[in-house]
């Protein structure tokens, strides 16, 4: 709990050092980081790796897309998991802690998204991993020590770069994209399975995303690691995926 509150002040403090020191960011390149770890960190690692199992690779990958949770700021897999597995279970019910449809934008905003879930069974799995449970113990721990290691390398702006921008991007990327490809809209969504929820295939978010806006087929099979199926749903994250599996 003393974790997901420090995480808490970190998402909401961001964007003001973004906003007061905005002449000292780099933009392009802390823009260019920020997706490029929001695909590996969280959309192939967090994801489509840990949470789903959609995939098997070796163990130094393993290591390398633990490590890669770090920046992304969202929480260890194990904890990150645990509540992406419950919006699985639950999705667009009343349970569901990332549900539009019962709950406001604000409230979500503001902790819903990362909320707690009570119990074990949903990660047990995970749970019996020791280098999990370390990560989890020690996860804002170790985003101190990485924020900290970029501010002795690089200085403030590279602080403000690498660190404070990404956690902005990918915090909002992520919130906002949990509400648009659970709303149906016109020309932008559609769905190829009528499953028991309001996910839609998004081409735009997927666009912006690399792949990561197919949540319809998504949630029709969570642990293919490939989101894309038509011809035209490109998904280039599963294409990075293509490179590491085994």
């Amino acid at each position: 709990m003393i974790n997901l509150w420090c995480m808490r002040v970190v998402w909401f403090t961001s964007p003001l050092l973004l906003i007061i020191f905005y002449e000292q960011v780099y933009w392009i390149y802390g823009i260019l980081f920020a997706i490029c770890i929001n695909v590996f960190g969280q959309q192939i690692a967090l994801h489509r790796y840990f949470c789903h199992k959609g995939f098997k690779t070796n163990k130094f990958w393993h290591y390398v897309m633990m490590a890669a949770t770090i920046p992304v700021f969202l929480g260890s897999p194990l904890g990150w998991s645990h509540l992406h597995r419950h919006h699985h279970k639950y999705s667009d019910t009343e349970t569901d802690l990332i549900s539009i449809k019962h709950k406001s934008w604000l409230s979500m905003y503001f902790g819903s998204y990362l909320g707690t879930v009570e119990g074990i069974s949903l990660v047990r799995d995970m749970i019996r991993d020791k280098s999990h449970m370390f990560l989890h113990k020690y996860y804002v721990l170790l985003w101190s020590v990485w924020a900290s290691f970029i501010y002795l390398l690089l200085g403030f702006s590279g602080f403000l770069s690498f660190v404070i921008l990404p956690v902005v991007y990918i915090y909002n990327i992520v919130f906002f994209g949990a509400i648009i490809i659970h709303i149906a809209t016109p020309f932008i969504t559609y769905r190829n399975y009528n499953t028991n929820d309001k996910s839609v295939n998004n081409w735009l978010f997927s666009l912006i995303t690399l792949g990561d806006g197919w949540h319809n087929n998504h949630h029709n099979q969570p642990a293919n690691y490939k989101h894309g199926e038509k011809w035209w749903e490109i998904d280039l994250t599963a294409n990075c995926i293509d490179l590491i599996k085994t």
